[in-house]
Order: C-alpha cells, then structure tokens, then sequence
C-alpha cells in the first residue's frame, strides 16, 4: 500500500497507527509514507505500532523528518528495521520449520540448509539440533536474521561437534555474542570438516548498544581453536562484530600461526592503526591467503602503509579491501598508491572503499588506477598491468613486468603448493641456463639457429645463470613429475629476455619462440635430468666438499694438540681402557675423511648426462653426435667433467645416480650426528656431567637459568642430520618410483638432495668455526675420571687374572676405595708393583 507524496502529518500516523495491529496478511504487507510530513513524533508512534503488528514486512518513512531532526531518529529507524524484519520471519516460519524434518531424514539431495528472515527459538535451536546430529549431508548451514538467542548458537555448535559433514557455517545477522562465538571457537578445536565460518552483521545492526563485544577469554579461545591441528579453517569472517583492537590482535596472530588461512573479513570493526604491523606480519606467514577485507574500520593511510607494503609482495593475494579514508594526508596517499599500483606475481586487485571526492581525483590525477563513483559508494582500485599470452589450451593473462609465458602462469594457477618455500631451488634454475645456452650453441654451431637468435639465447642464458633473473622463476617443486614446468618457465623466460634484447614485443614469441629455438633438440624428460645432475654437482663443489674439508682440517687440528692427554675410554657408555683425546677426535677426523671420499665416489655418475634421449631415450629430433657433443660443450662452460650417459633410457626412466648421493649424504649425517653427539655430552657439565671439554660459550643458553651456557652448535648440526636423513627417505621414495620409460619425481628428489647439500655443506662450517676450532681440553677433570676409573684393572690380567683383576675392581667399587688399596689388601700385589703394572700412559696402544 503506498501513501506517498501525500500531506500526512503526526495525527495521520496515529491513526494508522491503530489499524496496524489489525493488517492480516499471509504474504506481508508492505506501507510506502515517503515525502510526507512525519516529524520525530509521528515515527515514534508508528514504530510502537509496529512492535504489536504480525504482518508489515516493510515500512518506508524515507524523506519525511527535517534535517535538525535527523540525527535523533537513528534509534527510531533501527526499530521500526528490527520489527518489520522480525515480521517478515515470521511468515516465513511455517515454511522453513519444514525443512528440520527434511535434515533429519538426511536425504541425499539436501546438501544445504538455508534459514532466512525467520524468527528461531530456543526450542526451535533444539529441533535443529537434533536434525544436524542425525545428519550426514549438510555441507552448508547459514542462519542469517533469525534472532537467535546466544545460547541457541551455543546450542547448535555443541550438535556440530558430532556432525562430520558440516563445511559451511555462518550466522549471520543474529548478535551471536561473547557466549556465541565462544562456542564456535570450542567447536573450532573439534575434529570436524568446517572449513569456512561465518560470523557478522549487517551496516544497519552496528550500534554499540545492539552488539555485544567479545570477552577477553572468547578471543583467547579463538587463538588456542585456529592454532590447533584439528581445525581445518581457510575462510572466516568476523564482520561487524564490534571487535577491538585486543580481540583483534589475538585472532590475526593465531592466523598467522596457523598459516592456512585463505581468506579473512573483518571489516566493520573497531580495528586501529596500531594493529597494522600484525597485519603485515600475518601476511607474511599466510602464503595461501586470497582475500583479506579491512575496509569499514578506523585505519588512517598512514597506518595501512604497512599492510600494503606486506600486500604488494604477497604471491597468492588476489583482492584486498581497505577504507574508508575521508580525509587524507597527500604524503602518506603518494607512499599508499605506489605501493599498492607496483607490479606484483600474480596481479592483485586492491579496492579502497569510500573515498572522497579530492582523493579520488589525486589518485586519477597521478596513477593509473580505475577510479569509479557508484552513488555514495566511491571506490580506487589498483591492478598490476598484465598482457595476454597463448599457447595449445588458449589465452591466459599474465603480468606485464615478468618475463615468464602461458604455461608457467597455468602451472601457478594448477599448482599453489606451498608458497615461495618451496620454489623450485635457484641451482637447478642455474643449470638450466647452462643447458639453453649450450643448446644454443651447438645448435649455431650446426646451422641450426640463426645466428643473431643464437646470441639473444646465449645472452638471456647468461642472465639466468648470473641469478639476474631469480624473480622470474616462481613455480614449486611440486608440479609435473618429469620438471615440465620448469623447463617451459626456463624456455620463457630466456625467450621473452631475447625478444627484450631483440627489440621484440613480450609474449609475441618473435623474433625467439620458446619451443622452436630455446627448447631445440630438448625435451623436458632430457634436459631437467641432466639440469638436476649439474645443479647437484655444482653444489657438491660449491657448498659439500668445502665444509667437510674444513671439518676435516680442525679435527685433524684438535687431534695434534689433544694428543698427549691420556682418558678413560667408554663403551656402552661406561668406564672402559685409556685412550688419548687426541685418538678419539681421529676417529671422528677420519669419518670426515671418508665423507669426503664417499661424495667424491658419487660424482662420476653424476657426471653423465641424459641430454640427448629426448622423449623416451632414442634421441628422436636430435642428430647423431648430439649428445656426446653436447656434454663436451657443457662440461668446457662448466669447467666440470660432464660426459655423456651410456645408456639413455636408465638416464630418463631411473635416477640411482642422484639415490646414490643422497645415500652419500645420509650415511655423512649418520657420522656428524655422532661426533655431535660425543662432543656434547664430553662437554656436559660445568659440574654435574663429564666436563671433559670446554665448548665456546657463543651465546647465553637459559632465559631463566644465569651463566647457562649449552652446546647449541651439536644441536643445530644434529637436527641438520636428522632433516638429512629425512630428506633421504623422500629421495629413496622417488628413485624407486620410475615407472616405465620416465621417473615422474624429479623434482622433489633434486630439491631434497640439493637440501640435503647444501645443509650439511653449511652446517660443517658454522660446526667448526663456531664450535671445533674453539673446543679446549679440561685437563683436571679428564685426569681426575681416569685415575678413579675402576678399568684399569684390565692392565692387571696377564699378572693376577681375570678373576682376581675382577675381584679387586669390586672391592673397591664396593669400599669407595681405589684399586691400588684393593689390590693390596686383597694380597695380590704389593702398592710399589702396581705401580709399575698399571701405567695409563702404557695402556694407549700395543706392546
């Protein structure tokens, strides 16, 4: 029924006020009074009115009130909201109360429940209740305007924990407050399949009356529910909850824990500049975050310029909202604009909601960002500029400033594993440069290639191999199984850098084309083989070999001085014959010595190529010679000596070689765990353990205990090895997985060994320059244990026997005694022959 435009003063609405409660109407009823003459008083009356009426599902009194009186009649409007929403509920209720019978049955075909505008009881938080634990096919619970007491949230979230088919959960619109988010966050710490939960209001609810704030133990509960390994949680939205900076600030932590957030709304909150380094920080942790809305809280463009700092070098971000921004300060906007209007991987889409008329024209005054008014709502949006490239799927579009093409944006797209931790290692990328650019060369060589591309390919290569291009390398180890993807990003890449140095258009594959001039005579199941084994063995030579040798030499150091102190020697960890120190550290020297001669071992299978088998291992595509001629070449850029394998298909189907090194690597953890291990505990003490040796105190090693000092060198080197040996399991895992002609675990085998590498490589230098080289002998300690040790009885064998030598050392373990007192008061030999018998420094070698 509309009465607008009419003359309709507070009287009117009295009267209509009294036929209100009467409306009967099974569809709703719907009262139009716009542009009339209602005054603060009349809408007063009306909205009384409507807390008795059942049926007015709308009520418009838009254009009535002056502007004087506009601000008192916010609390009035919100009323008349609540009453017509709670009406339209209402007569939606017999309806929806239905569909709990039909949730009950758990018919296969209800996959979601969808409660709207209807008013929900206690009791009917009951019955819905009992419906989800006999449920197992709900995979989407919305509740939204339901007036939902809290303690039928709570209700519904205890039923949950029972319920395993639930993915979706949102309620919305019903000021579930503290006692409700509560009990979500207790159901979080369930084993349950939710991944995503939703929580807010609308604009129109949020007044500080209405809403009730979450307690200081909610937020701690929310931090201890997204930190635990049961939740599985990747979108949650907290909007318009009234949520403080403290409420915050404990959430976005605990989602920086947990780091598998994909999206997070919290907009419409009580959220200030001073949470914006959590932000940052929480960024910088959650690598597969997609979404992230802020806009509607009370940042200042100084205080986000943090975030967008953490947004602008975020890998997975695809749209980000901030606002509102009434006001600005020109200085803060220029360092916010270009931040966020930089080139980024992949490109992101940024809205600032809310802005003024002046900022929205500095903005479309000096950047090139979609500036756009829609009504009151006036948005910035910010996007990387991007070019379309092509190949046999279709077009894709990817970021203008990065050199890669079509297939390493899908592989980015199909393969978000892990983030920028587990990139593909820059030594494989590096050898994959060596590979294009002697391809090249042979192939200009041959008359193959023209030689002005030759030289861009050469030239791009060179860029690669100088790490001049790492930034443009973003895929993940864990892709297609034979480094496919790798190997095109590789091809691109140097053809886009060819095409800059050309002159050429980016993406346009002219004047250089990735397949038929980068990739010529190669195929992936060739060339990341024979990347993997120069990547290993440039490695091995740059970061292995150097360390041990190191190692190496301060053992031997410590073998020299250490060699005229003369200790008692343990086996099973107890009191064994006298040995030297210095004999003891040659025992770890030489383990290192044959470290070092296992990973040389290694190297000559890993010097032979798989360049050349092409596809399968038959050489189909290149020429005869190719592939000896192609080592030769490589092995002179190198300066290595790479030949040849003798057999292509083992080159391509199987990869021992690279097994066989990480046994290498394995079997040299297994020997610094153990020196680590005899080093620490001869270093135990100062004055309750061994305290044989004095170990570089580097860093104070208690925030409790003053003066601790701990052995954290053997710690760190020691959890070193174990991540060795772990890496070896994976290794082992892959090479026993070649099936047929090709092994499809490449790249996880190259990156683990290159970890394994590169890991020990470092850590025996960080062992020995912070810990061997420093390592001192404690004189006193060692001669004091060795002259109580009950074993030197066993230089008594051959004069009194076995034994009597027996009986003597439990005597005087039994009397406290030493053995020189046992021996003679047993009778066997008199002090002065004992004396001469048992001599430590007689006992360290062969008669």
């Amino acid at each position: 029924m509309s009465l607008a435009s009419n003359q309709i003063e507070d009287n009117g609405a009295e009267a209509l006020a009294a036929v209100l409660p009467l409306v009967c109407s099974t569809e709703g009823f719907t009262l139009n009074l716009r542009q009339n003459f209602l005054s603060e008083t009349g809408v007063r009356t009306l909205a009384e009115a409507l807390q008795c009426s059942r049926f007015i599902t709308r009520l418009d009194i838009s254009e009535n009130v002056t502007e004087d009186e506009s601000s008192n009649i916010t609390s009035l409007l919100k009323r008349i909201e609540f009453f017509t929403r709670r009406n339209c509920a209402n007569i939606n209720r017999t309806r929806i109360m239905a569909q709990f019978d039909v949730i009950k049955s758990s018919a296969p075909d209800v996959q979601v429940c969808h409660l709207e505008n209807v008013i929900l009881s206690l009791a009917d938080a009951d019955r819905l209740c009992d419906a989800l634990c006999c449920n197992r096919s709900i995979t989407s619970l919305r509740l939204r305007n339901n007036a939902l007491p809290a303690d039928g949230v709570r209700r519904i979230c205890r039923a949950l924990e029972a319920n395993a088919s639930v993915r979706e959960l949102a309620f919305q619109d019903n000021n579930v407050g503290d006692i409700g988010l509560l009990a979500i966050a207790r159901l979080l710490r369930r084993p349950t399949s939710l991944r995503s939960v939703n929580v807010s209001n609308t604009v129109q609810l949020k007044v500080a009356s209405i809403i009730d704030p979450m307690g200081p133990q909610t937020a701690s509960a929310f931090f201890f529910a997204l930190s635990s390994e049961m939740c599985l949680l990747t979108q949650l939205s907290l909007a318009m909850c009234a949520l403080s900076d403290r409420d915050v600030g404990v959430l976005v932590y605990a989602v920086a824990q947990c780091g598998r957030m994909e999206s997070l709304d919290l907009r419409g909150n009580e959220i200030h500049d001073r949470t914006a380094h959590i932000f940052a920080r929480m960024l910088r942790r959650c690598s597969f975050m997609k979404r992230l809305d802020l806009s509607h809280n009370h940042f200042t463009l100084m205080g986000v310029v943090p975030i967008a700092a953490a947004v602008q070098q975020h890998k997975c971000l695809r749209r980000v909202f901030f606002g509102c921004f009434k006001s600005f300060d020109a200085r803060a906007l220029e360092e916010f604009v270009v931040l966020l209007h930089a080139n980024s991987n992949p490109p992101i889409e940024v809205q600032v909601l809310d802005c003024s008329s002046e900022m929205l024209n500095h903005i479309g005054r000096r950047h090139a960002a979609v500036v756009t008014r829609v009504n009151a709502l006036q948005h910035a949006r910010f996007a990387s500029s991007f070019r379309v490239e092509t190949d046999s799927i279709g077009e894709i579009k990817v970021d203008s400033s990065k050199l890669w093409g079509a297939q390493t944006q899908r592989s980015l797209q199909n393969f978000p594993i892990g983030g920028e931790r587990e990139r593909m290692p820059l030594p494989v990328i590096k050898a994959f440069g060596v590979v294009k650019k002697c391809a090249a060369k042979y192939n200009l060589k041959k008359g193959k290639l023209d030689k002005t591309i030759a030289e861009h390919i050469v030239r791009a290569a060179d860029d690669v191999i100088a790490g001049k291009l790492d930034d443009h390398f973003p895929l993940v180890v864990f892709q297609t199984g034979s480094g496919t993807q790798s190997n095109m990003n590789t091809n691109e890449v140097i053809s886009n850098r060819a095409i800059e140095y050309a002159g050429g258009e980016l993406g346009s594959k002219k004047p250089v084309h990735p397949n038929d001039h980068v990739n010529m005579g190669q195929s992936s199941n060739d060339s990341f083989p024979t990347a993997m084994h120069i990547a290993a063995v440039q490695e091995i030579h740059r970061v292995l070999l150097p360390g041990l040798r190191k190692l190496h030499d301060a053992l031997d150091a410590k073998v020299k001085e250490f060699d005229d102190i003369i200790k008692i020697g343990r086996t099973h960890t107890q009191d064994a014959t006298p040995l030297t120190l210095g004999q003891e550290f040659s025992g770890y020297r030489e383990q290192i010595a044959l470290s070092i001669h296992r990973v040389e071992a290694v190297l000559p299978n890993l010097y032979k190529l798989a360049l050349g088998g092409t596809a399968v291992g038959t050489g189909l595509n290149t020429s005869k010679g190719y592939d000896a001629e192609i080592a030769q070449i490589i092995a002179e850029e190198t300066g290595l000596p790479f030949v040849t394998a003798p057999n292509k298909f083992e080159a391509l189907a199987a990869h021992d070689a690279i097994v066989e090194a990480s046994g290498a690597m394995n079997t040299i953890a297994c020997s610094i765990m153990k020196i680590a291990n005899d080093i620490r505990f001869l270093g135990s003490g100062p004055r309750s353990g061994l305290g044989e040796l004095n170990l570089p105190a580097n860093e104070p090693g208690s925030s409790i205990m003053p003066g601790k000092v701990n052995p954290t060198q053997c710690e760190a080197i020691t959890m070193v090895c174990a991540q060795v040996m772990g890496n070896h399991v994976a290794v082992t895992v892959g090479g026993s997985n070649g099936h047929f002609e090709l092994n499809v675990f490449k790249p996880v085998m190259i990156s683990n060994l290159l970890s394994s590498i590169r890991l020990l490589g470092d850590s025996a230098v960080a062992f020995t320059d912070n810990c061997v080289s420093g390592i001192e002998a404690n004189r006193e300690t060692i001669d004091r244990l060795m002259k109580n040790s009950l074993m030197l009885v066993t230089a008594l064998n051959p004069h009194i026997g076995y034994d009597n030598a027996s009986k003597v050392a439990k005597k005087a373990h039994k009397d406290g005694t030493t053995l020189r007192e046992a021996v003679v008061e047993l009778g066997f030999l008199s002090g002065e022959e004992f004396d001469r018998l048992v001599r430590p420094e007689d006992m360290v070698g062969p008669k």
